[in-house]
């Protein structure tokens, strides 16, 4: 078996084979079946990889919008350990949002961090 092209056609078609696809459509809880079967296989078959990946870097916003520069100082100024990163991404992260651009935002936390502050109230 195949693993990763199984799965891919799995989560492109939601079958294997025009036998699995018969199958899901009389018994739909047979894809669940399918999905457990490829799963279980990941393991033996795909190993993670060892490559090693150069840091990312990502640059400061420089852009003009009112809104991300208040969140920009608030997070500067923000004194919790529990946060790692924040980032822009979509329109306005590549700087190329217009009037009605919506904020697409990821905080990155330390979970330990925060832990720490569940048990000081």
């Amino acid at each position: 078996m195949n693993a990763k092209k199984n799965i891919k056609l799995f989560l492109e078609k939601g079958y294997v084979t025009k036998y699995d696809r018969l199958l899901s459509l009389i018994m739909p809880f047979y894809k669940s079946r399918i999905a457990n079967h490829l799963f279980s296989k990941i393991g033996t078959e795909i190993s993670p990889t060892t490559a090693s990946f150069p840091p990312l870097i990502a640059a400061m916003y420089t852009g003009n919008n009112s809104v991300v520069k208040r969140i920009q100082q608030q997070l500067q100024e923000a004194t919790l350990p529990a946060i790692k990163a924040a980032l822009v991404h979509g329109s306005i992260g590549d700087e190329n949002e217009i009037g009605y651009s919506d904020f697409d935002g990821i905080l990155i936390l330390d979970p330990r961090e925060i832990k720490k502050c569940e048990s000081n109230p």
